[in-house]
């Protein structure tokens, strides 16, 4: 049996045309050569190509992208060699997989140092690219030492698969060849044989052409531990039968497809058009655990993955937005935040029919924002974050550019807010002037909630009998109403220093803001030189708690997952949903909440701040908030902006993961950041994610919510996502977690939930804890 006469194309690993998924080749990538020992001289039989190798040290999947001639729809013959000959003085071979395009091809593993593994697979070319990729799985570095193309008649290695499986050669028998030249068969001279399979004709009779190679297949599975291939000549042919070669192989169902065509086109396009420096190699759904760094896709059984999330914020993009964004036909999520764009909101971007939600703020963007896509947002398909400064909400701002039109989902809520920062202005005056009703202080507080007074307080808490909690300025006690209803009273301790303006920071807010995620405020009590504030009860006590609860089975996967949704969508609204914004500034898993059906609301609003919309960035305030949870970069510069709380989110979000604490007590006590960063850095995430779960969760879910965590707590704000994002790819590490199928007890918090984008490759820091001690800890 041969080939066609095909020239084999190889590639020394020098040589190869590496696209790495790492964010650039030429760190990502070691050229290597093999020990001494193993090498020429000392090993004279040694194939050339052997003698070095190209090694991966950095990034989870590295990729080659082959670009045949012969382009797509060709049959190919693909090989890969490896010997690791002790090229780094470990004495450790490394164990890795190995993928052709978006399937799993095989894992790599050495029995000794000088051993050679050598794997070749027969596959159709199923888009004018192949993407070989090695993956690490924590086992030692993925290396190469040589890869080899060859293409095929796709005659020769026809099976009943077709394009639909490729063949891993499992044995290959060369019977050798003859001597002399071959010649024609004299006429009336026959050669004709039978070919019969552990005693069973599976052929035949056969008669080979003069100078055609031809190929006899049989696709029956192997089964049992002796194969016996037979060929015999018939009675009627006078010369005897030949073979050149048999060989078996193993058929493996292609179940990932790649990436839709479109997509991948316009992805190629946005990348050459902006010089993007992000993991971007092989197919960019592909394999379904490693797709490129910043988008998700959705899987269908039998169509191409399409990309629904693309996440390009803080990417150093510039110029104007590109229209090969519109060829992502099924994009949901778009964010290109805190690039440098430039120009006008295109119009094409209306041409998104499935965009849901679409971020261009933090960029030079000017002009009108296209009329189709206010209607998508004032309507509620579609949740539109633009900076007002350079745009506007129509046409208008041709005619009065120096007016800045705020972009309002509706004329009502447009009420709703000037109808709440009036309420709040005559709140302040109030508090400023004298008005109204003091307390013994002079202070003063009016609100359209319930006022209790203090006997009231007295009556429901049975004279403070019950201690549930401990707030930021206070006990906290548990209050049943005259109705029955359960509340927390939290009450003013009266050798609290600072206790008196956080009362008055959080009853500010409580009376204006309102989420399904947030503690619920009932009423307050301010007379007396007593300061109450009464809020829901909420009987699961705190996620801190929780967490610490010895069952072994205390938290499910999924209720992890729903509680850090929940939180994430009480920030969100804190950030985005405020005007002004926002800032929680203690944000941990003590402030988180969960009620009897384990919904999660946060609380403690006492060291919140209001951050005026033309300061975000820049404003400088008095250090707060709790050791371990704290900003570093906010500690550092006194600077506050919402990224705070997205690094004390990604710290709560990592307790969730790990069932750790943030300062995890040992005789020299560690940060939840250093303890994590081994396992993030060997790829070992089964490890990582809390034991107690044992192991009954989605690995993909897990590492995408690792991803979301370490990018929320990266050291620097500017590299930190906004709620507004963490939140869709929360809902989606749900999805993956629901969607293994396993049989579940429908639950009071099961609901649909939407897919998402992905996430950032995590960031490690490590943080000088002990320059932190100065903070009062809460």
């Amino acid at each position: 049996m041969k080939d066609d006469g095909g020239d084999v194309n190889r590639f020394p690993s020098a040589a190869l045309p590496l696209h790495s998924h790492c964010s650039s080749s030429k760190w990502a990538a070691s050229n290597r050569n093999i020990s001494s020992d193993y090498a020429y001289p000392n090993n004279p039989i040694l194939p050339q190509p052997l003698s070095d190798l190209r090694s991966f040290p950095q990034g989870n999947k590295n990729c080659y992208t082959l670009r045949p001639a012969a382009g797509n729809a060709s049959l190919y013959l693909i090989r890969a060699s490896f010997f690791y000959a002790n090229y780094d003085g470990l004495n450790a071979p490394p164990q890795f997989d190995l993928y052709l395009d978006a399937n799993l091809w095989l894992t790599v593993k050495f029995s000794n140092t000088s051993d050679i593994v050598t794997s070749e697979t027969v596959s159709f070319a199923s888009s004018e690219a192949i993407y070989v990729c090695l993956v690490n799985i924590g086992v030692g570095i993925p290396f190469i030492s040589a890869l080899e193309l060859r293409p095929l008649n796709s005659s020769t290695y026809d099976s009943e698969y077709g394009k639909s499986a490729s063949l891993l050669l499992f044995q290959r028998l060369n019977v050798g060849s003859i001597e002399g030249s071959v010649e024609p068969l004299q006429r009336n001279v026959s050669r004709k044989f039978n070919i019969s399979w552990n005693g069973s004709q599976i052929s035949g009779p056969f008669s080979p052409l003069y100078l055609y190679a031809a190929t006899i297949s049989n696709s029956k599975a192997l089964v049992g531990g002796e194969h016996r291939i037979m060929i015999y000549k018939t009675a009627d042919s006078a010369l005897p039968p030949i073979l050149n070669a048999v060989e078996i192989y193993m058929a493996r169902l292609l179940d990932e497809l790649l990436t839709n065509s479109e997509d991948v086109n316009a992805l190629l396009s946005v990348k050459t058009t902006y010089q993007i420096k992000k993991n971007w190699a092989g197919d960019p759904c592909g394999p379904k655990k490693y797709p490129w760094e910043g988008l998700t896709c959705n899987y269908g059984s039998s169509i191409p993955p399409h990309v629904i999330y693309l996440n390009l914020s803080s990417s150093k993009l510039n110029g104007a937005i590109t229209a090969a964004l519109v060829e992502l036909s099924s994009l949901e999520s778009l964010d290109l935040s805190n690039n440098s764009l430039t120009g006008p909101v295109p119009e094409f971007l209306e041409e998104l029919k499935n965009l849901k939600y679409l971020d261009l703020r933090g960029n030079n963007l000017s002009g009108a924002v296209p009329k189709a896509l206010l209607e998508r947002s004032n309507v509620g398909s579609l949740t539109l974050s633009v900076d007002e400064q350079n745009l506007c909400g129509s046409a208008s701002c041709k005619r009065k550019k120096g007016i800045i039109i705020p972009i309002v989902s509706s004329l009502s809520s447009v009420m709703a807010l000037c109808a709440a920062l009036v309420v709040l202005w005559k709140l302040r005056r109030k508090w400023k002037s004298g008005t109204g009703s003091p307390n013994e202080e002079g202070r003063y507080l009016a609100s359209e909630k319930r006022h209790f007074t203090y006997p009231e307080v007295v009556s429901m808490t049975n004279n403070f009998q019950t201690v549930i909690g401990k707030g930021g300025f206070g006990d906290v006690y548990l209050g049943i109403m005259n109705e029955g209803t359960q509340v927390a009273v939290k009450m003013l301790s009266a050798s609290s220093s600072q206790g008196l303006r956080e009362f008055r920071t959080e009853a500010e807010l409580l009376m204006r803001i309102h989420h399904k995620n947030l503690a619920s405020f009932i009423g307050y009590c301010d007379e007396s030189n007593k300061m109450v504030l009464i809020y829901e009860y909420l009987a699961k006590g705190n996620l801190k708690n929780y967490l610490s609860d010895s069952d072994s089975r205390s938290l499910s996967w999924e209720s992890r997952l729903r509680i850090a949704i929940d939180a994430a969508q009480g920030l969100e609204y804190l950030h985005h949903g405020c005007k002004p914004p926002i800032v929680h500034r203690d944000v941990k898993t003590a402030n988180i909440l969960l009620s009897e059906s384990m919904e999660a609301k946060i609380a403690d609003f006492g060291l919140s701040k209001v951050i005026p919309s033309d300061g975000l960035s820049n404003m400088t305030t008095s250090v707060v908030g709790t050791t371990g949870y704290l900003d570093p970069e906010y500690y550092i510069s006194r600077k506050l902006n919402e990224k705070s709380d997205v690094y004390s989110f990604g710290i709560v979000l990592l307790e969730l993961i790990t069932g750790q604490p943030a300062i995890i007590k040992a005789e020299m006590p560690v940060h939840i950041l250093e303890w994590v960063s081994p396992f993030i850095q060997r790829g070992d995430i089964l490890d990582l994610v809390d034991q107690r779960l044992q192991g009954d969760f989605d690995e993909s879910s897990a590492r995408r919510a690792v991803e979301i965590a370490t990018a929320c707590a990266a050291s620097t704000s500017l590299h930190r996502p906004t709620m507004g994002y963490v939140l869709p790819e929360l809902k989606h590490c749900l999805e993956m977690e629901l969607s293994r199928g396993l049989e579940r007890t429908p639950g009071p918090r099961d609901e649909a939930i939407s897919t998402t984008v992905s996430t950032s490759s995590p960031e490690i820091q490590s943080t000088n804890f002990d320059s932190m001690s100065a903070i009062s800890p809460r």
